[in-house]
């Protein structure tokens, strides 16, 4: 019994204290009273507002020199071929390459970005290629297989030819993630063979007897030669034509167009990457070429290098040549037309007539 009193009269003081507090509350909009609040309520001052605290006056302060935002780590290249091979000397990839999850994250994005080109296994056999785009080379291939992880990086930051940016859809780390996958497609496919360079061939001259008949007198070598002895030509067929020098602001351009689309493979120095990758342009057979077979090849394309007409004018594709002309050592030669140089005739004339002494006379 004094329990069941005890209970009532403690339910009825609640209830008091309850209505009591409801009844003796005189603004209900006013909060209640804070004790101890822990600085929740400081003055503060808005972003733009003025602030007397500092020199300049004002709250929003700019970040000291040489502050990095969050994310956004600089890099400190320009869009060049220079910088593409400084790149892959001093970047390394901060992905291991045995990550399986770094590898499956870099195979979506190769999917989502990468493939519509260069292929599902990058070989160049792209969706886009099949309808007029220019195919890009195999990434399986030596000049790929030779690049290393930070000039694949600066490629896929800057771009490269045809291949614009990705910096704005593919983040920095899915870029190296990219690059991983890339390294794990290189090493399951097999060794590639050479591939055979299908060189044009050249067009015979058809000799007539004004051509091939040359004066023997007394004091020539061939009149003092011995029967069967090789025949000996003058000294004008002997010896190659000279080359014009070329303009040395055609060779500049030619050089700086030669760096941004064509050093990448064959090289700065247009000596070509050896093995399965492209052949030097300073050989003695690239040499032997004419600037018709040169201009045909850049506009047309051979092997796995594509046609460059869609991306170079053709003013442009005649200072290439001139520059190459410069490291064959030829001092430049510009593009010569069909039947506008004389020496055009004077070559093929002295290569018909070493071609008819090698076969010893015969048709």
């Amino acid at each position: 019994m004094l329990r069941v009193m005890l209970n009532i009269a403690l339910l009825l003081a609640a209830l008091g204290l309850v209505i009591g507090n409801w009844a003796l509350l005189p603004d209900r909009t006013r909060p209640n009273y804070e004790f101890l609040p822990d600085m929740a309520h400081a003055p503060r001052y808005n972003a733009f507002a003025p602030n007397p605290e500092f020199a300049d006056g004002q709250t929003l302060q700019l970040p000291p020199p040489g502050s990095i935002a969050r994310g956004s780590m600089p890099l400190h290249y320009g869009p060049t071929p220079q910088d593409a091979l400084r790149a892959g000397e001093e970047l390394h990839s901060p992905v291991d390459g045995n990550n399986a999850q770094a590898q499956e994250r870099g195979a979506v994005v190769f999917a989502t970005y990468c493939a519509a080109c260069h292929g599902p296994r990058a070989t160049g056999d792209g969706t886009v290629t099949q309808r007029g785009f220019p195919s890009p080379p195999s990434l399986l291939l030596a000049h790929a297989l030779n690049m290393k992880d930070g000039q694949v990086f600066h490629v896929l930051t800057y771009g490269q030819g045809n291949m614009p940016s990705y910096a704005g859809q593919v983040s920095r780390q899915d870029r190296w993630n990219v690059i991983a996958y890339l390294r794990t497609l290189q090493n399951q496919a097999p060794p590639a063979a050479p591939a055979p360079i299908l060189w044009p061939r050249r067009k015979r001259i058809k000799m007539t007897a004004s051509d091939t008949a040359q004066p023997v007198t007394s004091s020539s070598p061939a009149a003092r030669a011995p029967a069967g002895a090789a025949k000996v030509l003058p000294a004008a067929a002997q010896a190659p034509a000279a080359f014009r020098p070329a303009d040395p602001a055609r060779v500049r351009e030619g050089a700086k167009v030669f760096s941004e689309n064509c050093a990448m493979c064959h090289g700065a120095d247009a000596t070509g990457a050896g093995g399965d990758g492209p052949p030097s342009l300073v050989s003695a057979h690239a040499a032997s070429l004419d600037d018709q077979e040169l201009f045909a090849t850049i506009s047309k394309g051979r092997g796995g290098m594509p046609a460059w007409a869609g991306q170079l004018s053709e003013q442009q594709r005649r200072d290439v040549i001139a520059h190459l002309r410069t490291l064959q050592g030829h001092g430049g030669a510009p593009l010569r037309r069909a039947g506008q140089d004389e020496h055009e005739g004077q070559k093929h004339l002295q290569r018909a007539r070493e071609n008819e002494h090698s076969r010893g006379g015969r048709p």
